[in-house]
């Protein structure tokens, strides 16, 4: 009796200890795993940051193109910024080919001002001419199509387009300026301008070109995120005026006035204790800043402060996220409680399910170091490992003497906002996924592919010197878009068009002026015709020349058109 007593209490006690053991286990599994979800959450709050700021990166680079195009060919002579059709045959232009431009004008030191923006009826022209002490101001007003509709005057009009903003800074300051966000003197829609005095060939004042960016469109994707349930994002300038929040509804009834409103006025408490407690960077500081906890009343929140310079440093945004602990953690306490009870009951169960567990939560971590210099949606290199590969693609040539030369190609997809207009964000990752995983069979092991954001990829090949080489980029172009990319049950049909420059060997030439040459080209390239491959000219040509054959290019098709719309000059 006493021995079975004794068996039964070490059996007791050893079932105590197991029991005891796989809870302690259990506790440090918890601790462990809580820290790990923390981790996840501020890694999906950092790369939600990040693509916030390329994306308002890529919506202001067709800006800073045109108006760095327009520049260029006004102090090239080769648009004459005194003549108001040739203006505005170059702004139809760019603002049909640039749907993120709002608008485009010239103001001149004499009052004098060329406007074309857009409307709900298409694209409206206005000038204002001035005669001696008088002035008179004229609007065109046009379909999408350009289209001529009606012409009228406005004898009360008001405007000057010397005390605006954008005409001040351009005047005070060299190169592009950026104002901060305001709302629009005509359409009233909140948006920025950038702009730049300009000059004649012989150096004399020219007047200011400027863009208008409305912002809408980028507010519309802040209202996108964070997409987790109680969760708030907004993007504000640098007064603290909100560009854009999750809540366009709240955004919306905040509006008053010309300026943009304060997070003060959202009741965006959450995103208000954000911001105060944190160490906004510098506007040249645009690292990622770790995610950080912190409480509201009795809440407990994660949330991320993500300076964006834009612009070319010309402005300083802010991204702000944030989520309450509860949201992300209420899964995890409600499987740990339901593991526990099962661990009393089944111990070998429960701590199979636990290892699982911790096995599926870790394997993301994993595969993140994995992939390290690859873009997880295409499986292209980054534009880092990009870079640091051509260099060694470069040191190699040199060393082997090879015949060869390096080549690198930027790569634009036509007609690819469409796929995400119509069919979603996913449906157009998948066609990017795609795209990539054909282009990679069209090209040999050792080129370099690389994803330089949204729908733009860099090409980095080496051909023979005796070879064709816009002849085999447009062989690689033209096999790689040739049938339609299917996503479940819908084919959809793009284009790819190609800028094309030569790695310059005997002059060392730096990487940014290489791939400035091939985005020149391909730019340059969209206004004679896309879905095609143009070739740069060698880094010490003059790049205008590119710019004449496309201006020649594009009247002699005009004439033989018999357009109404006027050749640029």
């Amino acid at each position: 009796m006493n021995a079975k007593l004794l068996r039964s209490g070490l059996i007791a006690l050893l079932l105590a200890v197991q029991v005891g053991a796989a809870f302690l286990v259990m506790l440090g599994m918890r601790k462990e795993t809580m820290e790990q979800v923390t981790g996840h959450a501020q890694i999906g709050l950092e790369k939600l940051a990040g693509a916030v700021a390329h994306q308002t990166e890529r919506f202001l680079a067709p800006a800073e193109a045109t108006i760095g195009v327009g520049s260029r060919l006004v102090s090239e002579g080769l648009l004459d910024a005194s003549r108001n059709r040739a203006l505005e045959g170059f702004f139809l232009a760019e603002m049909r080919a640039k749907p993120s431009i709002n608008g485009m004008f010239v103001g001149r030191a004499d009052g004098s001002f060329i406007f074309v923006s857009r409307n709900d009826e298409g694209l409206l022209t206005k000038t204002i001419d001035i005669y001696g002490a008088s002035k008179a101001v004229m609007l065109t007003q046009r379909s999408a199509n350009l289209d001529y509709l009606r012409t009228w005057v406005d004898p009360q009009d008001s405007y000057n387009p010397r005390e605006r903003p954008w005409y001040k800074l351009a005047r005070a300051n060299a190169g592009v300026s950026w104002t901060g966000a305001y709302r629009f003197f005509s359409s009233r829609s909140p948006g920025i301008s950038a702009a730049i005095a300009i000059r004649y060939p012989d150096g004399t004042d020219a007047g200011v070109l400027g863009v208008d960016v409305d912002i809408r469109e980028l507010s519309a994707y802040i209202a996108q995120v964070p997409g987790a349930g109680q969760g708030t994002a907004a993007l504000i300038d640098e007064h603290e005026h909100v560009i854009g929040f999750s809540d366009l509804t709240r955004l919306s009834q905040a509006i008053n006035g010309r300026t943009l409103p304060a997070l003060t006025a959202l009741n965006a408490r959450p995103l208000e204790s954000l911001l105060a407690g944190a160490q906004v960077a510098s506007t040249a500081d645009t690292a990622a800043r770790a995610a950080h906890l912190f409480s509201v009343g009795d809440e407990q929140h994660i949330g991320l402060v993500q300076p964006i310079a834009v612009a070319n440093g010309g402005m300083s945004w802010t991204m702000l996220v944030q989520l309450p602990v509860s949201e992300f953690l209420a899964p995890f306490e409600t499987a740990f409680n339901k593991r526990l009870r099962l661990l009393m009951a089944v111990l070998i169960v429960t701590a199979i399910i636990g290892a699982l567990a911790l096995f599926g939560l870790s394997e993301p971590l994993w595969v993140r170091t994995k992939e390290a210099g690859i873009d997880p949606l295409t499986g292209a290199l980054t534009r880092s490992e990009f870079e640091r590969r051509l260099q060694g693609m470069i040191r190699g040539r040199r060393e082997s003497e090879a015949s060869g030369r390096i080549y690198l190609v930027a790569l634009d997809l036509d007609g690819f906002d469409k796929v995400n207009d119509q069919y979603g964000i996913e449906v157009g990752d998948a066609v990017l996924a795609k795209f990539v995983k054909r282009l990679r069979r069209k090209v040999r092991q050792n080129d370099l592919i690389a994803r330089n954001g949204g729908d733009e990829f860099i090409l980095a090949v080496r051909l023979d010197r005796r070879a064709d080489v816009v002849a085999t980029i447009d062989r690689i172009r033209a096999e790689v878009v040739d049938g339609a990319f299917r996503v479940g049950t819908v084919m959809h049909k793009i284009g790819v068009t190609a800028g094309i420059a030569g790695y310059d060997a005997d002059a060392d030439e730096a990487l940014d002026s290489l791939l400035g040459r091939a985005n020149q080209a391909l730019i340059t390239g969209k206004a004679r015709g896309r879905n095609r491959c143009y070739l740069a000219p060698d880094h010490h040509a003059r790049w205008p020349e590119t710019v004449v054959s496309t201006l020649t290019a594009q009247n002699a098709a005009r004439r033989r058109s018999g357009s109404r719309g006027q050749p640029v000059e």
